[in-house]
């Protein structure tokens, strides 16, 4: 089903990425589908979702990494581009959390011990933890906040 199918003219659009290149075009097409709304109103939120690989790469995911850093690039350039439009874009960039993509490691144990060892919080992410930064990014209270990622990782990403 294509972009133009949706009414996505809304004060907010949050677009997850893929691992097959989709995620990039995915998030611009989204992007390009709901910013006349947005730049109407004089206030909108792009959240895109990322992951900690937008940042620091893993051994064996060369493309998923480079969509991912590629993502945050492109929420960059967004945030340029459309910032005097009252338009903010942001990347929420989750550490581990419990997901098909995962669901490998949250099978073999040592795997699952292996991540939990190597976040300093010392867990997995539960899907609730990322309420509080969505609900930020999207609201008013972020309106200085554009063109970063907010890293929702346990602190994997600051080691």
């Amino acid at each position: 089903m294509g972009v133009n199918r949706f009414r996505l003219d809304g004060l907010c659009a949050l677009v997850t990425g893929g691992s097959k290149g989709l995620g990039k075009a995915m998030a611009l097409h989204c992007a390009q589908a709901v910013v006349p709304g947005m730049a109407k109103r004089r206030f909108g939120r792009i959240i895109n979702v990322g992951s900690i690989l937008a940042s620091v790469a893993h051994l064996g995911l060369a493309g998923y990494t480079a969509s991912k850093h590629g993502l945050l690039g492109l929420t960059r350039t967004m945030a340029l581009e459309w910032a005097a439009s009252g338009i903010t874009a942001n990347c929420l960039c989750p550490g581990f959390f419990a997901t098909a993509m995962t669901r490998p490691v949250v099978d073999d144990p040592a795997g699952y011990q292996s991540v939990i060892d190597r976040t300093p919080l010392r867990r997995w992410g539960q899907p609730d933890d990322l309420d509080g930064p969505i609900v930020f990014l999207a609201s008013p209270a972020s309106g200085f906040v554009t063109g970063t990622a907010l890293y929702v990782d346990g602190g994997w990403t600051a080691q």
